[in-house]
């Protein structure tokens, strides 16, 4: 059974298997996890969950990680993708938009929250000069 049939890695080390289909397939999953957990961390945020956040780094750190691998073997092997059904394409580039969407609602959610709790006081903000 070649590579191919079984999905697996090219080489060692690589996340995506060589079947362009599963690569995509695969590639599309994990953007499906990192949008899940920003959805959870948007909640959290909402709430004022400072322990569901924390739970959530770890979680967010290690997908990410692993996205960005993906992702750079995927760029690497660009070519190999225009034989993919378009629609399983157009379905990845949906969730990496929503996947950016989130993250950027997410960052601008949370330098509300940091701009509110520096003017209530309960941030301080040092100047250079304290360095």
């Amino acid at each position: 059974m070649s590579a191919t049939d079984t999905g697996n890695p090219k080489e060692q080390g690589n996340l995506l298997p060589e079947s362009s289909t599963l690569a995509v397939k695969t590639i599309s999953d994990v953007v499906k996890e990192l949008v899940e957990v920003m959805d959870k961390e948007a909640h959290a945020l909402i709430m004022n969950d400072g322990i569901a956040l924390t739970s959530l780094d770890a979680e967010k750190d290690q997908l990410s990680v692993k996205y960005e691998q993906m992702a750079k073997e995927f760029r690497a092997r660009g070519d190999e993708f225009k034989s993919v059904d378009n629609l399983l394409i157009g379905q990845l580039e949906k969730l990496q938009t929503a996947l950016a969407e989130k993250t950027q609602t997410n960052m601008d959610t949370m330098d509300r929250i940091r701009a509110e709790k520096i003017i209530k006081g309960e941030i301080r903000v040092s100047s250079p000069d304290e360095d």
